[in-house]
């Protein structure tokens, strides 16, 4: 008769992968004495390092906050869409944080000229 161990950790071996620990559950034959105990199969199940935050994350994406921020969502990419394709901000044209902020703080300059261009213009009001 088999049965499953509880998980064995082979002392915290590293899977080929840097992110993740390697935990390997035997089943074995349940023998005496346990000399003769031999696994039968083998399982490897990878645990990454960021599973905490990824739960986390999937428990946060049920609450009313995450939906309110989806809605926000198509608003904000159209804002990215129009920056990285008509004003250039997908690369930074020069070498250093400095400038690279610089051009980003111009393209977002011109974007909120253009938006204020678009803007109707309200009629003036009447003189009494």
């Amino acid at each position: 008769m088999l049965h499953l161990v509880s998980a064995v950790w082979y002392e915290r071996q590293r899977s080929r992968y840097a992110n993740h620990w390697l935990l390997q559950l035997e089943q074995v034959a349940d023998l005496t004495p346990l000399e003769h105990c031999k696994p039968t199969s083998h399982r490897q199940v990878f645990i990454s390092y960021h599973r905490d935050a990824t739960l986390a994350a999937l428990e946060y994406n049920q609450t009313d906050p995450f939906k309110q921020e989806m809605k926000q969502r198509p608003l904000i990419e159209r804002i990215i869409f129009n920056l990285t394709h008509f004003f250039g901000a997908r690369y930074a044209r020069s070498t250093g944080l400095v400038k690279a902020n610089f051009q980003l703080s111009m393209a977002a300059a011109a974007f909120n000229l253009r938006q204020l261009i678009r803007l109707p213009r309200r009629p003036k009001p009447a003189a009494a």
